[in-house]
């Protein structure tokens, strides 16, 4: 039996043992940052539900820097299937003075509280599939990824626009299933708030984490420059248009800590549902709030 309750206040033990100061943000945002790929759910009244507390734990980190964690309801439209739903729970942290890559050895320790703590032990099974937190995770490169598992080079699908499509059909299945898998350095196409990296300017500095084929958590480096954030707005506006999107902007608070100047950090964000579900031992995602109290669970 796998409670909820004791779910989520093992992953906030965790972090405040780690000395990160938990933050709680506005569940309503005037308007979501405008990425690409996410619409937002709109709030009675005005305003949108959070789609991530990315907007304002930033304007937390620009106002007093330090690490900082939140453990938030969100809601993202046209959301649906095993692995998601409209509304659901999203842990996300900064580290400042750190990399993206700094936070692989920082996640791995996470996962391996996780699993001590509810299990008694470094191992779980889900769906049959042993997987050992106490060993490092199986590191890759997105580039390398596509070249062992793929049918076309990173670059090729890249070119002919089916890059997203092969990482899904080809790549996630073929994944170690044993151990946590980090995947890094995508192309700069999908670097979205991440910085680019210095000597290859075509990839950017950000990993994801999949656990059992199944991706968990998203990490950069942490874009902190206030003229390249007014470029990638600029740009995923462009393409919100051109995808027929509802047309989002960027608050004048978020506009303001920019100008004040972001701290150089490391940032993730971790679908708890999706961690929940795999720890729990089930084929799909939660279907209850993991943050209601009392004694729903598993």
């Amino acid at each position: 039996m796998l409670n909820n309750e004791v779910f989520i206040k093992t992953i906030r033990k965790f972090f405040l043992k780690e000395g990160f100061k938990e933050t709680a943000t506005p569940a309503v945002v005037e308007s979501p940052l405008p990425e690409p790929h996410i619409n937002a759910v709109k709030a009675p009244g005005e305003g949108y539900f959070i789609t991530s507390p990315e907007i304002f734990l930033k304007i937390v980190l620009a106002e007093n820097p330090g690490d900082i964690f939140e453990i938030a309801a969100c809601r993202r439209s046209d959301e649906s299937g095993r692995l998601h739903k409209e509304c659901f729970t999203m842990l996300e942290w900064y580290k400042v003075n750190e990399v993206y890559t700094g936070l692989i050895e920082f996640i791995s320790r996470f996962l391996l509280f996780m699993s001590e703590t509810l299990s008694g032990s470094s191992k779980i099974t889900y769906q049959n599939q042993e997987i050992d937190f106490s060993l490092p995770p199986y590191t890759v490169t997105v580039e390398k990824a596509f070249d062992e598992y793929a049918s076309l080079s990173m670059r090729e699908a890249m070119e002919k626009g089916v890059f997203e499509e092969i990482l899904v059909t080809e790549i996630e299945p073929s994944l170690p299933k044993n151990i946590p898998v980090i995947m890094m350095d995508y192309p700069a196409e999908f670097a979205a708030l991440s910085k680019l990296k210095k000597d290859k300017p075509y990839l950017c500095e950000r990993w994801e984490l999949y656990i059992a084929g199944i991706e968990i958590a998203n990490t950069y480096t942490e874009l902190t420059s206030c003229s390249e954030h007014s470029e990638r707005f600029a740009k995923f506006a462009e393409e919100r248009a051109a995808g027929g999107m509802p047309e989002y902007f960027v608050i004048d608070e978020f506009k303001k800590a920019l100008e004040r100047g972001l701290p150089e950090s490391a940032g993730c964000a971790l679908g708890v549902d999706r961690l929940f579900m795999i720890f729990a031992d089930l084929p799909y995602i939660p279907q209850f709030d993991l943050l209601q109290k009392g004694e729903e669970g598993i």
